[in-house]
C-alpha cells in the first residue's frame, strides 16, 4: 500500500490517466449496452418494421419509380444495341456520383457545388445514351428511305413479302437491315406473319418506321396501301431535310453554349496553377463560391436544354 502511495506521489498524472481510462471503459460499456438493446429491439420487431416500410406510400412510390427507370433504361439499351448490362450502367452512374461528390468537396470545399458536380457526373451516362439514340434514329430514318423504295419498287413487280424482306436485310446496313433480317428469320421459322410484323414495329423508335410496318401489314389485304408508301416516303424525306436544316442552324449556338458552360472549370484549374490565390478566392470568398456554383449549374442547364433542343 505504501508503495502505491509513493508511486502516485512520484507520478501526479497517474490519477488523471486512470480517470480517463475509467471514463473510456465506462463509455464503451454504455455504448455496447445501447447497441445490444437497439439490436434486440429491432430483432424482436423486425417483421413489424419491414411491414411498416413496405406499406409506406413514399417508399412504394420511390421503389416504383426506380423500377420503372431501370426497366426503361434496360429497354433503351437493348433497342439501341448497347452491349452494357444495366446493373453495370447503374453501378457506373452511382460510383461516378459519389466519386465526383467527394472530389468536388475536396477541391472546392463547397457543399452546393459538390452536389451539382456529382449530379452532372450522374446524368452524363444518360446524356451519352440520348446522344447515341439520336444518332441511331437519324441513321434509321435515312435507311428507311431506302427500305421504302426497295419495298415499293419490288411490290409493284409482284414479289412476295418475305423475298422483299430478304433483299432489304442484305442491301441495307444496321440497324434497319438487322430489323428486317430478324423479321425474315422469324417468318421462315414458322412464327405468324402478324406476330413478326408486330415485333418489327416495336423495334423502331421512329414514327415513320412504325407507320411503314403498318402499311406493310395492311398491304397484305389491300394493295392500294403500296401507293400510300410513296406519300410516306415524301413525308419522311421532308422530315429528314428539315431536321438537317435545323441541326445546321443551331450547330453554332450549341457549340457556343457548350464551350461557355464548360469553360469555367478548366479556367479555374489553369488559373489556380498559375496563381495559387485563385484557389483561396474560390474556396473562401462569397463571390468565388458563387461563381463555381453557377459554373456547375450552367453545365447542368446545358445538358438539360440540349436534350430539349434536340427533340424540337
Amino acid at each position: 500500500m505504501e508503495n502505491i502511495k509513493q508511486y502516485i506521489q512520484n507520478n501526479p498524472n497517474t490519477i488523471h490517466y486512470m480517470l480517463l481510462i475509467l471514463i473510456a471503459v465506462t463509455m464503451s460499456v454504455v455504448v455496447s449496452f445501447v447497441v445490444v438493446m437497439i439490436y434486440r429491439t429491432y430483432k424482436a420487431k423486425r417483421d413489424r418494421f419491414k411491414v411498416a416500410i413496405s406499406q409506406n406510400s413514399f417508399v412504394l412510390e420511390q421503389k416504383d419509380n426506380l423500377s420503372k427507370w431501370i426497366k426503361n433504361t434496360e429497354k433503351r439499351m437493348k433497342k439501341n444495341n448497347i452491349k452494357v448490362k444495366v446493373k453495370r450502367y447503374i453501378l457506373i452512374s452511382v460510383s461516378s456520383f459519389f466519386i465526383a461528390f467527394f472530389l468536388g468537396l475536396k477541391l472546392f470545399e463547397n457543399l452546393t457545388a459538390a452536389i451539382l458536380f456529382a449530379v452532372i457526373f450522374f446524368i452524363v451516362p444518360e446524356y451519352l445514351i440520348s446522344l447515341y439514340e439520336d444518332t441511331q434514329n437519324k441513321r434509321t430514318e435515312e435507311q428507311l428511305v431506302l427500305a421504302i423504295k426497295y419495298y415499293t419498287s419490288e411490290s409493284f413487280q409482284g414479289r412476295h413479302m418475305q423475298k422483299i424482306f430478304a433483299t432489304i436485310s442484305t442491301k441495307i446496313g444496321d440497324p434497319v437491315g438487322r430489323y428486317f433480317s430478324d423479321c425474315y428469320y422469324e417468318m421462315i421459322t414458322g412464327i405468324h406473319v402478324d406476330t413478326s410484323l408486330s415485333r418489327l414495329a416495336s423495334r423502331f423508335n421512329t414514327y415513320y418506321g412504325k407507320m411503314f410496318v403498318q402499311l406493310i401489314h395492311q398491304s397484305k389485304t389491300n394493295r392500294n396501301c403500296i401507293e400510300l408508301m410513296t406519300e410516306l416516303l415524301a413525308k419522311l424525306e421532308d422530315h429528314i431535310e428539315l431536321t438537317r436544316t435545323n441541326k445546321t442552324n443551331i450547330a453554332t449556338e450549341r457549340l457556343q453554349a457548350f464551350l461557355m458552360s464548360m469553360m469555367p472549370i478548366p479556367t479555374y484549374i489553369f488559373m489556380s496553377k498559375l496563381f495559387p490565390e485563385t484557389a483561396i478566392f474560390i474556396k473562401e470568398t462569397y463571390y468565388g463560391r458563387l461563381i463555381i456554383t453557377l459554373s456547375f449549374l450552367s453545365v447542368l442547364a446545358f445538358i438539360l436544354l440540349d436534350r430539349f433542343i434536340r427533340k424540337v
